[in-house]
């Protein structure tokens, strides 16, 4: 019968519509704060975030610093909006999207100086709005787990340093070998269940303070 899809071609339709559900259920209740003028690109975006599901709060002009309210922060580019900022580039608080106005001008300096998490461009469309905060989330969440596993590997070489010193220390104070220095501090370490660099740490500072 014409006008009708194949059953095949009904399946991936429901398919997609059922995608499609799961992908805009991330959206519903998300706060967005929008600090971008009071035009007809910034009435566009706070109504296809709305028609999202998100909650959007709108400020203009951009206060300095900027703020961190919110679960997502869209912001205008402009003129030193890197100094606006009240973080290092690339560790922002929250997802943060540079909206680039239309025929506004494309200053790649200033964007390379903020790092955001994506770039919106005007004129807008619910699709472009919504793959760029997706991007952006997941690109946060990316940086912030990178962050993590780095903040760790550089615990854990300061554990192994004061490790080192403190079985220097051990050793001299004790004239007792490597293997034993390291027996002790782990003895110690498991008899008071904390860490091993916590304890060597603590053996390396009380041994500067009596220098």
């Amino acid at each position: 019968m014409a006008g009708l899809l194949p059953i095949s071609r009904y399946s991936n339709y429901f398919n997609n519509v059922t995608r499609d559900r799961e992908f805009l259920k991330d959206f519903r209740r998300l706060e967005f704060l929008v600090v971008i003028p009071f035009d007809e690109d910034g009435n566009n975006i706070t109504r296809e975030l709305r028609r999202l599901g998100g909650v959007v709060k709108q400020l203009w002009p951009a206060p300095v610093p900027l703020p961190t309210e919110g679960e997502v922060l869209i912001c205008e580019l402009f003129t030193d909006i890197a100094e606006c900022t009240s973080w290092l580039p690339g560790n922002s608080p929250l997802p943060f999207i540079l909206h680039v106005p239309r025929n506004g001008e494309v200053d790649f300096r200033e964007i390379r100086n903020c790092a955001p998490q994506g770039l919106l461009y005007s004129p807008i469309t619910e699709t472009s709005i919504a793959t760029t905060i997706l991007h952006a989330r997941d690109q946060f969440n990316y940086e912030r787990r990178l962050r993590f596993r780095i903040n760790k590997l550089d615990d854990n070489l300061r554990s192994m340093r004061s490790v080192e010193k403190a079985k220097a220390i051990l050793m001299e104070a004790r004239s007792i070998g490597e293997e034993e220095a390291y027996r002790v501090l782990r003895q110690t370490a498991m008899e008071r269940r904390i860490t091993l660099g916590t304890i060597a740490k603590a053996i390396v500072d009380s041994h500067e303070l009596l220098r």
